[in-house]
């Protein structure tokens, strides 16, 4: 019975030794959390047609909007970060409800994605491209009647896109 008595003794002195796992804490040197200083955004640049007519921004965003021959072209820039945010700012869909195509170029990231949607006018076909810096969101979209050519008009904005920031353009 002694016996016992000492192996269950020794048994709870010995569960009582296991050493009690601490909570892991990390150490933060000097300026860890400083401001990181944000560059100015630069300005996007595409080739407009000239029949192009230049309104000015309802929603205060400080984009650009121009429109002709049924089609609607905005360019915006907004700061980086949620591009799926971005995504549904420009087309009134969900992120998740697109197809979404993502690739990179140069140093910036590139998503582009079409919708449609019925209008005032019938369907019409949303078409947007953006750029990511890491910073900013450089933004084009193009709304259009469906029945329009707006696939060589996107074609083409595309091709002339541009991010100029002082003397450098990439």
């Amino acid at each position: 019975m002694k016996k016992w008595i000492w192996i269950l003794l020794l048994a709870l002195v010995l569960c009582g030794c296991a050493e009690e796992e601490l909570p892991v804490f990390e150490t933060v040197g000097e300026g860890a959390y400083a401001q990181v200083n944000k560059p100015e955004p630069g300005q996007i640049a595409v080739l407009i047609p000239e029949k192009a007519i230049s309104e000015a921004m309802a929603d205060g965003s400080g984009g650009q909007l121009y429109s002709w021959d049924g089609h609607t072209l905005q360019l915006q820039t907004l700061d980086s970060g949620d591009i799926r945010g971005t995504i549904e700012k420009l087309s009134g869909f969900s992120f998740d409800d697109l197809t979404v195509m993502q690739y990179r170029k140069d140093d910036l990231t590139y998503y582009q994605t079409v919708w449609s949607t019925a209008g005032e006018a019938g369907a019409m076909l949303g078409r947007a491209l953006i750029a990511d810096d890491g910073y900013y969101h450089y933004c084009i979209s193009l709304l259009s009647a469906e029945e329009s050519d707006s696939q060589s008009v996107y074609d083409q904005l595309c091709a002339s896109f541009s991010i100029r920031s002082g003397d450098v353009v990439k």
